[in-house]
């Protein structure tokens, strides 16, 4: 399983597909995550109910530019590219956000604004942030994608 090796991953997934035992890891991490994900862990505000809204636009609009990205009908392995390259790409932007929005949430409690809600504030930041996660994993999947087309 490859945690940050987004290249690595893609050399290897070029050769050949993932079999169902390779990308069964991705896929339990991602199904784990989003369970986690779900339990509430405050009460749920306006800002709380349209973030998950967006999220969920988002997800279902980033699913199909992915499944797009990867040729669409004629596109190969979708699930495990998308498993296995969307785990990747959410790691390393998880890894590049956590120091600035941990500063950022440090600086806003040291200002008084500490909140255990949702603020408006946060929903186009994480909105932002998951329409990034998308973008990269659909710019990696087309990069396969073309790859295993010219039989690289």
């Amino acid at each position: 399983m490859y945690f940050l090796r987004i290249e690595k991953l893609k050399d290897v997934m070029a050769e050949r597909p993932l079999t169902d035992r390779q990308a069964l890891p991705y896929l339990a991490v991602t199904i784990g995550l989003f369970t986690l994900a779900a339990f509430p862990v405050e009460p749920a505000n306006g800002p709380a109910v349209v973030s998950v809204v967006i999220s969920t636009a988002i997800t279902v609009l980033g699913a199909i530019y992915v499944y797009r990205r990867n040729g669409g009908p004629n596109g190969q392995e979708f699930l495990s590219r998308y498993f296995a390259i969307g785990w990747v790409v959410a790691l390393r932007v998880i890894v590049v956000c956590v120091g600035p929005l941990a500063l950022f949430y440090i600086m806003l409690g040291a200002a008084g604004h500490d909140s255990d809600t949702t603020q408006w504030y946060e929903v186009p930041i994480y909105a932002l942030l998951e329409v990034a996660i998308w973008w990269r994993v659909g710019h990696h999947t087309s990069e396969l994608a073309a790859r295993t087309e010219k039989g690289e």
